[in-house]
Order: structure tokens, then C-alpha cells, then sequence
């Protein structure tokens, strides 16, 4: 019964202390776009509540939706994941491998790509990159965000 307490004690402190990752990433709360010629990336988070963030995110091209994703990221497990459904794809998730002031980097090496999923607080905006390896090459995207409405 007090190894069953004990256990218990750790099982709420964990999930205290990934509640807590997940508020720690309150920066990415918001709209955020990227505009590069006729193509348009925009993604949005939610505030973190209820041990998750909620985010979504689509790419249009000419003013036409040409693929969406639902995401968020939660303790999944003990470690803060993060899990995205691609437009007509199956759904991956990304623990953490590393959390750090303004950084969070979530890694599956089982995936196919991307592997990696980087965002990283900027000056004036946000940074993302996904990267991973495709048919035996190193192969990144890199997203660079500013906040929606800040022309």
C-alpha cells in the first residue's frame, strides 16, 4: 500500500511538472505566417490548457488550400509530445528530446520525414524546421514566422 502511494505521488508530480513543459511553451501561442510569393504558411496555437496545446496549421498557394495539419503537443507517457495529422496522413508523434528557454526540439527517428521538429522563439517572430533523412539525404524545411497582422 506505500509503495502504491509512492508510486501514486510520483504519478501526479510527473504529470505537475509536464503540465507545467506545456505552459512552458506559451510562447507559441498565436497566429503566425509566413509569406513567400504566392505560397502563404500560417499556423496557430492555442494558449496551453488542460496540460495541452492545441495547433493547426495550412498552406495555400495562389489563394488555394493545398494541404492542412492538426497538431498539439501534451505529456504523452511522461515526456511532452508532439503530434501532428498531415492533410491525407496518418498521424506521428514527436517526443521531446530537448527543452530549453525559447527552444523545444521533438524527434522521431522511426518516422519518415520529417524526423525532427525544431521551434525556436525569435527576435521578432517565430522559427520552425523540420528535417530528417529522405532516400538516404539530409533534407530540411525551414519556416520563419512572424506574427499575423505584423506587416
Amino acid at each position: 500500500m506505500k509503495g502504491l502511494l509512492i508510486a501514486m505521488g510520483f504519478a501526479v508530480l510527473s504529470g505537475a511538472a509536464n503540465a507545467e513543459g506545456v505552459a512552458d511553451l506559451s510562447w507559441l501561442t498565436g497566429c503566425w505566417v509566413q509569406a513567400d510569393g504566392d505560397r502563404t504558411v500560417e499556423e496557430y496555437w492555442t494558449k496551453p490548457s488542460g496540460g495541452v496545446l492545441m495547433g493547426a496549421g495550412k498552406t495555400l498557394r495562389a489563394g488555394k488550400l493545398r494541404n492542412y495539419e492538426h497538431m498539439r503537443i501534451e505529456p504523452i507517457a511522461g515526456v511532452l509530445t508532439f503530434t501532428a495529422i498531415p492533410s491525407g496522413q496518418a498521424e506521428a508523434s514527436f517526443p521531446a528530446k530537448s527543452q530549453a528557454e525559447g527552444e523545444v526540439i521533438f524527434e522521431n527517428l522511426a518516422h519518415d520525414f520529417p524526423q525532427r521538429v525544431i521551434y525556436r522563439k525569435a527576435h521578432n517572430g517565430l522559427s520552425a524546421r523540420i528535417e530528417g533523412v529522405v532516400n538516404g539525404q539530409s533534407r530540411s524545411v525551414d519556416f520563419t514566422y512572424k506574427r499575423c497582422g505584423a506587416d
